[in-house]
This record gives structure tokens, sequence and C-alpha cells, in this order.
């Protein structure tokens, strides 16, 4: 099953292995290429990975319905939209769903900057997506662990 690959994926990506996760991310999208977190995933850990991730991530969204959350990401990393329109579209009358959203937005802004190498934007929107899912965060969230690495490591 796909989630088995973006599973063990992500336990890659939270190590900073992101070529060895992006191996699992490429196989999470081919056995389901319609799930947006794993083209959005896969995308940022090659982008993360020094490739230029952008012809394959206009490949993989084509077959993506976009207008629902969290199509406008694809979006942002496409550059057809900037963050302002990406908060805006992560609210959402479920005050839950709305506290993850915009925890889930705030992480993907923070995943641009790191790809754009703004390392002290990214701490301040890993920060922002923390604190948006509140309470319910958990100890292990992709966001958290970000976080702690980035904070661990020095100044490049």
């Amino acid at each position: 099953p796909a989630y088995l690959y973006y599973d063990r994926g992500l336990a890659r990506f939270c190590l900073g292995h992101y070529l060895i996760a992006q191996k699992d991310f490429s196989d999470a999208v081919q056995r389901d290429s319609k799930n947006m977190d794993f083209v959005i995933i896969l995308y940022i850990s090659e982008a993360r990975s020094g490739f230029d991730a952008r012809g394959e991530l206009e490949r993989n969204a084509v077959r993506l319905n976009r207008k629902k959350w969290p199509g406008i990401i694809i979006d942002l990393y496409l550059g057809k939209v900037g963050p302002e329109e990406v908060i805006v579209s992560a609210k959402n009358p479920d005050k839950k769903k709305g506290k993850g959203q915009l925890s889930d937005a705030f992480f993907y802004l923070a995943e641009r900057a790191l790809i754009a190498g703004n390392r002290s934007e990214a701490i301040m929107l890993l920060q922002r997506s923390i604190e948006a899912i509140g309470s319910d965060a958990e100890e292990f969230s992709v966001p958290r662990v970000e976080l702690r690495r980035l904070t661990a490591m020095p100044d490049r």
C-alpha cells in the first residue's frame, strides 16, 4: 500500500535523509498518483535534495483536483500564488480542520523558505505551524522535528 512507503519516507525525511525519502515518496505517488500529500512531499524531498523538481511537480499536478485543500500548496510551489493566498485558503469553518490546515500551510511555507535557503524565515514559520495546531499538536510531528533539527544546527 502507498501509505507504507509514505510513512517510511516521512521517517527518513524527519531524519534529514531527503534523497532516500524521495524514493519512498516516489513509490507512494506511483501507487496513488491522486494523493496530493504524496505529490507535495515528493516535491519537497526532491527540492531539499537539491534537484529541480518543478517539472515532475507539474506532471504530477495534472492528475489532481487542486481546488480542494491542499491543492493551493502545489500552486505555491509552482509560483502561481503567494503565501497570503495560502494562509487565506487554509481557513476552514471547522475549527479543528482549520487549525490543522493552518499548521500545514505554515509548514509548507517553511519548506519553501528552506528550499530557497532562508533558514531564519523557515524557523519562524515552523514555530507558527506548531502554534497553529496548539494543544492538538502531537509530540512527534514533522514541523516539530524540522524545527528541532534546524535550531540544533549552527548557522551556516
